[in-house]
Formats: structure tokens, C-alpha cells, sequence
């Protein structure tokens, strides 16, 4: 084993470790199950990124197999089941997967459950017509992982993503205070993992979330409908400042693309 595939291996320990004891209830990541992260969480305006990317995966549905990778023990493999398509959810935790299927087969769906890392897929080549995965990038070795979804994707194939950028100085802060949150190999993305992106596959489209907007979520203790419309008025200058100065979406919290996966 080289040095590369050594760090790897210990990476991916350290990854199923953390993951193990979260979705088993126990001290990790406790933050995340706090009071005050389920009111933040809970508000329209901070769960926009997960509505806009959950409408580009419903939008581009394909006819065949669909791979979400990065699972966990969430409703949307599910929700793709429950349309009727052919979905593989993969997780490094096989408990999350344990805990996912208990809950498709409540609501009598059938998802397939694969425990595996994204970095070694156990497909065959061109076994999927989408992938798709919601926060789980960051937390792979990116050029294996995105290297391994090229191949299991077919060719036109569609890849959606959700991810957390690097930039933004008050998410910064917050992941230094909070760091029992997450593993501690995770990397969000930076300009270079970008670029990776459009290296290997073909963007078709790409959108920023969270600069000028975040200042809007004090204003949900106030009242939700003025906090939503200043989340709108901010967005449109968030959205602007990115289309003339693309520059400037490495400085947001979290983005959603889609892909297609090409030769």
C-alpha cells in the first residue's frame, strides 16, 4: 500500500467512525441536534439551497437507475422510490442505511442499500442515468470520488450536487466554534475543487446560495414574512453580484450544480 492509498484508508476510517457514532444517537456531533440549530434549520429561508437543488433532481428524473450517494438515513432516496424509479442508496454508515430502508419499507417502497465510500464505488461502468448527493463531496478524497461517479454515471448523464463553499468569513467562524460537527477531514470546496468540477464533467448549470442573504435569519425571530422578503431582496443582489463578477461565489455558503457527465 503507497503512501496515497494509505492516507485514504485512514481517511475513510476516520469517516466511518464519526459517521457510525452520529447516526447511533452518541456525543458526536451534538451541536447539530440542537435547539437552536432545528429553529435555524427550520426557516424557509435557510432551507432554500435544499428545495432548489431537490427541484433540479425531480426535474431531470431519467427513465433508468438513479445512485444517490452520501445517503444517510434521509427521505430522498425515498421520495425518489415513491415515484416510481430505480434508486441505489449508497453511505459509508451502514447504519444510516439500515435506518433508511426500515423507513422505505414503512412506507412500502423498495430502495436498494449499498454501504460503501464514495471513493470506491461497486458498480459497473455506466450503471446509472443520474447521480445525485446532498453534502457529501466535501467529506471524499474529491478527484477519486468524482473520477468514480464519471464512471458509473452513463454519458449524458446527470449529476446534481449540493455542497458548502469555503469563502464565506461568517461560516468560517462558525465551523472553528463548532468543531465536534463534523469529521475532521472534511474540506469545503475551494476555487481549485471548482475548477476540478468543470474539468470533469460539463456544467450545466450552477447556482450560489447564502452571501448577503444570511443577514435576513435574526429577522425570523421578528416575523417569518419579513425575513422572507428581505431574504429576496438580498438574493437578487447575491444573485447579481455573481453573474457580473463570478469571482465572487466562492465568498457564499453553499452551492448547487448540475452536471452531465461526459466522454
Amino acid at each position: 500500500m503507497d503512501k496515497r492509498e494509505r492516507k485514504l484508508t485512514e481517511r475513510l476510517s476516520a469517516e466511518v467512525a464519526w459517521h457510525h457514532d452520529f447516526y447511533e444517537g452518541k456525543s458526536t456531533g451534538k451541536w447539530m441536534r440542537s435547539s437552536l440549530w432545528s429553529w435555524l434549520y427550520s426557516k424557509d429561508t435557510a432551507r432554500v439551497a435544499d428545495h432548489f437543488y431537490r427541484e433540479r433532481v425531480l426535474q431531470n428524473l431519467p427513465d433508468g437507475n438513479i445512485l444517490e450517494i452520501g445517503a444517510g438515513d434521509t427521505h430522498d432516496s425515498i421520495r425518489l422510490a415513491q415515484h416510481g424509479k430505480s434508486v441505489y442508496a449508497s453511505d459509508i454508515s451502514e447504519s444510516a442505511i439500515r435506518s433508511m430502508q426500515r423507513r422505505a419499507r414503512g412506507l412500502g417502497v423498495e430502495v436498494q442499500g449499498i454501504v460503501c465510500a464514495a471513493e470506491y464505488l461497486p458498480f459497473c461502468d455506466d450503471a446509472f442515468d443520474m447521480t445525485i448527493g446532498e453534502s457529501i463531496l466535501h467529506h471524499t478524497q474529491l478527484e477519486v470520488s468524482l473520477q468514480e461517479i464519471r464512471r458509473v454515471t452513463t454519458v449524458g448523464g446527470k449529476c446534481i450536487f449540493r455542497e458548502p463553499l469555503q469563502g464565506h468569513i461568517f461560516l468560517k467562524l462558525f465551523r472553528r466554534f463548532t468543531p465536534d460537527s463534523r469529521t475532521p477531514d472534511e474540506h469545503t470546496f475551494t476555487p481549485g475543487d471548482l475548477k476540478l468540477l468543470e474539468e470533469l464533467f460539463e456544467v450545466n448549470e450552477s447556482r450560489s446560495f447564502f452571501l448577503l442573504t444570511l443577514l435576513s435569519l435574526p429577522f425570523a425571530l421578528l416575523s417569518p414574512r419579513i425575513a422572507v422578503m428581505i431574504w429576496k431582496f438580498l438574493d437578487r443582489i447575491d444573485q447579481t453580484l455573481v453573474r457580473v463578477a463570478p469571482f465572487t461565489r466562492r465568498w457564499f455558503w453553499q452551492m448547487v450544480v448540475v452536471l452531465r457527465s461526459s466522454d
